[in-house]
């Protein structure tokens, strides 16, 4: 077994993803699906990579406009818990681990709907999800895709930010103070 964690992007991954998704979306193939993924470049890319080229091979497959889309992901979080794989939304897997990484691609193309979740977010009762509200939301992140919008004009991140500031939980209010955010002046 491989210890490398982009190794979790497996073909038994996707075999099962595909065979969910088989079960879930109009006119899906899963052979082509796991064509598209499975691509020859495949192999060598790095985890940032894999999580970005699924993302764009699933989105091919999901309706063009927000709400269609949404409803099918919530539809393909309930098969995937009734075929038994653990819970599926950002607001619980932040628990356990970080998901700014895969909040991005939803606020790329999504961007008010998303950033109006992020601000629900932020007033939620788990620390995890409030400090997935600030880091899912910063323009800039090392190891995950930009946001050019948000880049050029954070003002959208401020309800969140100020909601933020002053939590009761050091490792938020570390978030909303750092860098990346866009709004971060530093000493001096």
């Amino acid at each position: 077994m491989s210890s490398l964690l982009k190794d979790i992007y497996s073909p038994e991954f996707y075999d099962r993803l595909g065979s969910v998704l088989n079960n879930t979306l109009d006119d899906f193939n899963q052979d082509r699906f796991i064509g598209q993924i499975l691509s020859p470049e495949f192999a060598s890319m790095a985890l940032k990579q894999r999580m970005s080229h699924s993302i764009n091979i699933i989105a091919e497959y999901l309706p063009g406009d927000f709400e269609p889309a949404a409803a099918k992901i919530r539809l393909l979080i309930d098969n995937l818990r009734a075929v038994g794989v653990s819970e599926e939304s950002f607001e619980f897997i932040t628990r356990f681990t970080s998901c700014e990484f895969a909040v991005r691609p939803f606020i790329r193309l999504y961007e008010q709907q998303m950033l109006d979740r992020m601000i629900d977010w932020s007033h939620h009762e788990n620390y995890w999800v409030r400090r997935l509200a600030s880091e899912g939301s910063r323009p800039r992140l090392p190891w995950a895709m930009a946001l050019p919008a948000l880049q050029q004009d954070p003002a959208p991140l401020l309800p969140i930010l100020d909601n933020l500031k002053k939590d009761n939980h050091a490792t938020v209010r570390r978030s909303v103070l750092s860098p990346g955010n866009g709004l971060y002046k530093g000493p001096g």
